[in-house]
Order: C-alpha cells, then sequence, then structure tokens
C-alpha cells in the first residue's frame, strides 16, 4: 500500500501537565490511496506504554474515524497502582493515526490539580478535498467515589457523562488498583475547560480548570 504524507489543520493534541510519570505525544500522518475499511483492524493501542493494558473505550465516529482509550501501568513501585497511565488514540478514515498519553494520581486530589486529562482534538479534512470536520477523543481518571463529572467546554457548552468503574478484570491484567473513568469520542472539536465531578448521591466532590484552552 502507497501512502503520501497530508497534515490535517489544527490538529491538537494534550496532555496535562501533571501527567506526572509519562508525557508523550507522538503523531504519523498517513493519507493513502484506499477505502475506509483498510483501516478497520489497525491496532490503535500499539503505543500504549507498559506491559499490559486495558481498553476503557473504542468506538468509530460519523466520518469513520476510529478512536480508543486505554489504560496501563508503567514502573514497578507499589505507588504505580493508582497512577494509571491513560493513552488516547484515533485513525481517520485516510490513515492519518494520532495518539497522546499522561499518567498521574486520580482525581480529586489535595489543591486545585486538575485530573488527568488526555485529549486529541480539532478540526479539518479526513480525506482529501473531503469536508471539513471537528473531531475530539477524551480520557480522564477519578477516585472510586467520582460516579459523575460535568464537562464544561470553551465555547460555553457542557455535557454530563456518568463514570465508569474499572473492573476486577481490568486491574489483574494491568495491576492497577480500582478507579474510575470517562473515555468519550465525539464528532466536534471541543476544550475542556472546566471539570466538576459528583458522588452516587449528586454531592459535588470538585470542581477544577484544566488550564488547557
Amino acid at each position: 500500500m502507497n501512502y503520501s504524507k497530508y497534515e490535517m489543520p489544527s490538529m491538537r493534541i494534550r496532555a496535562l501537565p501533571r501527567a506526572t510519570l509519562v508525557s508523550v505525544v507522538s503523531i504519523l500522518l498517513w493519507v493513502g490511496a484506499c477505502d475506509a475499511s483498510s483501516f478497520d483492524s489497525f491496532p490503535l493501542w500499539k503505543d500504549v506504554p507498559g506491559r499490559s493494558f486495558a481498553k476503557l473505550g473504542e468506538g468509530r465516529l460519523k466520518s469513520g474515524t476510529r478512536w480508543g482509550v486505554y489504560a496501563s501501568r508503567v514502573g514497578s513501585r507499589r505507588t504505580r497502582r493508582e497512577e494509571p497511565c491513560i493513552s488516547a488514540a484515533r485513525i481517520t478514515v485516510g490513515g492519518r493515526y494520532t495518539d497522546a498519553h499522561g499518567c498521574g494520581p486520580l482525581a480529586p486530589q489535595p489543591g486545585s490539580d486538575p485530573p488527568v486529562y488526555v485529549t486529541i482534538t480539532g478540526s479539518g479534512q479526513n480525506e482529501l478535498n473531503g469536508p471539513v470536520v471537528g473531531e475530539s477523543v477524551l480520557g480522564m481518571t477519578f477516585k472510586y467515589q467520582v460516579r459523575s463529572v460535568l464537562l464544561r467546554f470553551s465555547n460555553a457548552t457542557e455535557m454530563a457523562h456518568r463514570t465508569r468503574l474499572f473492573n476486577a478484570k481490568q486491574m489483574v491484567k494491568t495491576g492497577l488498583a480500582k478507579f474510575r473513568y470517562i473515555a468519550i469520542g465525539l464528532q466536534r472539536d471541543v476544550c475542556v475547560q472546566e471539570v466538576v465531578g459528583y458522588s452516587a448521591t449528586g454531592g459535588q466532590l470538585f470542581s477544577r480548570q484544566t488550564d488547557l484552552c
């Protein structure tokens, strides 16, 4: 298969600065003369750090872009059990692959530190001469008591989302402790400006700015 390089305008990859263990971003831009099914089996998890990983979420946007969010453990120290590494990745119908990674303690933490937040966002053409589309892939990690979050975006919109539990099977596979998370793919270009976390009874646990928008 032959590939030619093609830049997608205004693509942004972000890993929150407090991702203390790993803060790695790599981009491989491909555009191939092939159809969308050519990348259906592409391993989105191929650059996830650590010995083993667990899938937090995978999907396909209306544009045909495949996305995934994964969790892994980096390092053997006991404290690393509660500092999961989150990896986000996507590949477009034209074969453009992007990934981002971040690790750190679970939110909320004392002080004003926001959750570990890894995201790939941007607007552009997924194919030569194709329509301009917006896309976002988001991953965040939280302590067990955080049952839902409100994401406030920089464009003055917001979205409520329930967190999911990192289950026992995933814990055994990765060596990570129990935590909750969100893993989302959106067909729009968004930047999370503020994260508000809530308990099972609806009480507010924290509100943090991300300082990324």
